[in-house]
């Protein structure tokens, strides 16, 4: 219901803690092949034009990388849970005005050290056909000060 009459809903506690330790452990296998690449976001200016903004220590791997087949074998809940249509499929029965009919995933790793992101839009109409954005947070041991909040 938060989802409908805020445009936004929180669950802790969503995939329990032994899947968030293999999440974690396959993002840090990631890591440590090198496989991610830096974050950047692209920006439309006002001439239509595309700018990039890279963002220092954020690191992400993405469905859509022609690459990410060949990394199935490394991250295998990961990819699971990427082409797992489950919570598509419930969203699209509790607000079939969503009418979700594709996902894709986008891992991402914060060094810390100050890498953040600004305020910004998950979407635009003009570049991707994005209507909902669902975000993990994986982060061990974080607490209310650590910051992050959405």
């Amino acid at each position: 219901e938060s989802l409908r009459t805020r445009g936004y809903a929180v669950v802790d506690g969503a995939v329990g803690r032994s899947h968030a330790e293999g999440f974690r452990q396959e993002i840090a296998a990631l890591k440590e092949q090198k496989v991610m690449y830096p974050n950047a976001t692209h920006v439309v200016d006002r001439a239509g034009g595309k700018q990039w903004l890279f963002k220092d220590h954020i690191f992400e791997w993405d469905t859509a990388h022609p690459g990410w087949a060949s990394t199935k074998d490394l991250i295998p809940s990961l990819d699971s849970l990427a082409t797992d249509g489950q919570l598509r499929s419930l969203l699209n029965g509790a607000m079939p005005e969503l009418n979700l009919v594709s996902q894709t995933m986008k891992i991402q790793h914060n060094e810390g050290s100050g890498g953040c992101f600004p305020v910004h839009y998950d979407t635009d109409a003009g570049l991707d056909t994005r209507t909902l954005t669902a975000i993990l947070y994986l982060n061990d041991g974080w607490t209310s000060g650590d910051g992050g909040e959405i």
